[in-house]
């Protein structure tokens, strides 16, 4: 057996057991590193996420290699950013020289007397009214045939490279979890249709239409995603941004978010018997009563949590899933070495006991600013000696 396969089964070996929320023999630890790399080393942010995408191999191995962690949660580096180009558009990201930056413009491309339209069939809603708004060039005048051909010929070539880089870097020992992704329906929304003020004023004042959408877009996205995923019957999850929840009222969550989050780890988990890493973003704990109704699980959830107390975290969540996360990347960015080791080791020793705890960043390192490499690689260092059981 190669060096790189006997690395790959052992971290697997490890998820595994965490997931079932089983002591491994170590806390394992996974990056969410994306840009940051690209500048550490030294790259361009164009050439990796844009233009050169198969130099990402080297990249991430090289990474893993000098910075000694288990695995990935993803790379972030499938967005098909040369496919944009033809139809004149972004999408929920800019790339620029430096760094991935979340853009900030409006997504309000459904108004909101649409609702019945989105009801009646997602599908072509999608393709006859939002597609057309969001890139005009689309809308069926001139030339949108052939800026359709040139973003198709765009996304295979960008394809074509990309998608060795993670079979190779798998080969190479390293694992990257995050195997596919999926929105729950109103995060969908929110995203791609009515952005963030939209949405909360369609729960105030549509909620009936609101959920029925949710419920019947909820229904597509799955048909799209889940029933095309091939699962490797391990610890390879679905990964599942979760944007909007932190900002709703417990009263808003537990009528508008919860039930599509059960819904859809029912599906996942119970009919498929696939894995799902939940991203927590903000802070979660005033739902940690409504979260005890998630369905039951043998292993196959992952949380990663952006806030909060991670040993109230584990205290309340451990037992329906594996917790992950914790390290502040404001503490990395500002602290000093010895801070941050410090934190590492309290963190530790509230969630590492039993099992159950894979120790990771409270958000991806997009740019090289959001962590000082040093304090990366003294925290990385620890956990790999300090989390052993």
């Amino acid at each position: 057996m190669n060096l790189g396969k006997f690395r790959y089964q052992q971290t697997m070996l490890r998820m595994q057991k965490v997931m079932r929320r089983e002591q491994p023999d170590k806390v394992p630890v996974l990056a969410n590193i994306y840009g940051w790399a690209v500048q550490y080393y030294g790259y361009s942010m164009l050439d990796i996420y844009r233009d050169k995408p198969e130099l990402g191999f080297e990249l991430f191995t090289r990474l893993a290699d000098d910075f000694r962690f288990d695995g990935f949660f993803d790379l972030n580096t499938s967005i098909p950013f040369p496919m944009l180009d033809p139809l004149g558009g972004e999408g929920n990201y800019r790339l620029t020289e430096e760094g991935l930056q979340v853009c900030n413009h409006s997504s309000r491309l459904m108004n909101d007397d649409e609702y019945d339209l989105l009801i009646k069939n997602p599908e072509d809603f999608l393709q006859e009214a939002i597609i057309p708004r969001k890139f005009p060039v689309l809308s069926g005048k001139d030339g949108s045939f052939e800026a359709l051909k040139e973003s198709l010929e765009k996304f295979r070539w960008f394809q074509t490279r990309r998608a060795p880089v993670t079979r190779q870097i798998e080969n190479h020992g390293i694992p990257i979890l995050g195997d596919g992704q999926i929105h729950l329906a109103i995060d969908f929304i929110m995203d791609f249709f009515r952005d963030f003020t939209g949405i909360i004023s369609d729960i105030r004042r549509q909620p009936e239409k609101v959920k029925e959408a949710c419920r019947v877009l909820q229904n597509s996205l799955i048909d799209a995603n889940i029933k095309t995923y091939v699962s490797r019957n391990d610890a390879h999850f679905i990964f599942v941004p979760m944007h909007l929840a932190s900002y709703l009222r417990p009263k808003d969550f537990a009528e508008f978010y919860f039930p599509l989050l059960k819904n859809l780890c029912e599906v996942v988990v119970n009919d498929y018997g696939y894995n799902l890493g939940l991203f927590m973003e903000g802070c979660w704990e005033p739902y940690y009563d409504i979260l005890q109704d998630l369905p039951d699980n043998e292993g196959n959830l992952i949380g990663l949590l952006e806030k909060g107390d991670f040993k109230k975290f584990k205290s309340e969540l451990g037992h329906k899933m594996c917790i992950a996360g914790g390290m502040p990347a404001g503490m990395l960015a500002f602290s000093s070495k010895e801070e941050c080791v410090e934190y590492s080791r309290v963190l530790l020793d509230d969630c590492m006991p039993g099992g159950g705890y894979v120790f990771g960043f409270d958000k991806p390192l997009l740019a090289l600013s959001d962590a000082k490499p040093e304090n990366v690689k003294a925290v990385f260092e620890f956990v790999n000696e300090y989390g052993r059981y």
